[in-house]
């Protein structure tokens, strides 16, 4: 019985992990992709950098109730946005299979194995949360 929790805690973690860096490779996630939108650095009007996505897509874990409400408050811009000064825009649509394109082309940047170990540290601290709930 152990075993099955330690997988599906390992699961649900990677799930989690995904969703926070959804929006690394050139900075659209696979909806986005799809729909036509890119996530941008408000200020330099630039795609949006891994640690601007990271922080993004963090509050919605963090305040996904009060993102809900800034949503209807203001739905061009989330507290994700806000936070990490970024904003989406209308960009060419693309196909999924263009994210194993970018895979492919990406180098290994100091600041994506930052948010990687920062990531790991954070999922670490979570499943002890979990353990220590159960």
């Amino acid at each position: 019985m152990k075993f099955n929790n330690q997988v599906s805690r390992f699961a649900f973690l990677s799930m989690f992990f995904l969703y926070l860096n959804k929006d690394f490779f050139n900075t659209k996630s696979p909806a986005k992709r799809i729909l036509g939108h890119q996530v941008i650095n408000r200020k330099t009007e630039k795609p949006a950098t891994e640690l601007q996505c990271f922080i993004r897509n963090l509050t919605v874990y963090l305040a996904w109730s009060l993102e809900v409400i800034v949503g209807f408050i203001n739905p061009k811009r989330r507290i994700g946005d806000f936070i990490g000064n970024t904003k989406v825009v209308v960009s060419e649509k693309e196909k999924l299979i263009s994210i194993w394109t970018d895979l492919k082309s990406t180098t290994i940047k100091l600041n994506f194995i930052g948010l990687l170990i920062i990531g790991g540290i954070y999922f670490y601290g979570i499943s002890q949360l979990i353990s220590i709930m159960n």
